[in-house]
């Protein structure tokens, strides 16, 4: 078990039926996928870990959203993806405890929901782009990214201490 405390993961899409299909996930229903997608999110995280989820967290009303929050283990940050489409107080009132809409740097990560353009990392002073939303296309990267969408993560969150062989395993 991982000794970190701080964990990425992107794109779980609770709710979100049509993702089993689009990306061949390895689930016959919904309901089957939020459960699997909880419990290794729960297995990997303690209480005082902090999670930062990288965007397309769910599809579905506030009860629905909220009580799957309420499940999963960790301080939880949200960077919006692009199917996230409320507002920052809303998934904050739904259970968030923090939420960002543009990319945040903790420490040698820039962490977003969409690659950064080649252009932009440019100016990263080094840093490394932690991203999701390419779900199960496939990964050309240049370096400068690593992507920990649940399709390339088998379904487990990932933390801050095995990003490097991660990146490493993408960029071969």
């Amino acid at each position: 078990m991982e000794n970190d405390h701080r964990w990425v993961i992107s794109d779980t899409h609770f709710w979100h039926k049509r993702i089993i299909d689009y990306c061949a996930r390895p689930f016959t229903s919904v309901e089957r996928m939020n459960e699997e997608i909880v419990r290794r999110w729960n297995c990997k995280i303690k209480t005082k870990d902090t999670v930062y989820h990288l965007g397309d967290f769910a599809m579905g009303d506030k009860d629905i959203i909220s009580d799957m929050i309420s499940r999963l283990k960790g301080y939880k940050i949200l960077m919006l993806g692009n199917h996230d489409r409320k507002s920052v107080s809303w998934w904050e009132r739904v259970g968030f405890d923090e939420v960002h809409k543009s990319p945040i740097v903790v420490e040698d990560y820039i962490l977003s929901h969409y690659p950064l353009p080649r252009d932009q990392m440019l100016f990263s002073n080094g840093k490394i782009n932690v991203h999701g939303h390419l779900h199960s296309q496939s990964i050309k990267t240049d370096g400068k990214h690593i992507c920990v969408c649940m399709d390339y993560t088998d379904f487990f969150p990932v933390s801050f201490s095995s990003l490097p062989k991660l990146h490493k395993k993408q960029a071969a």
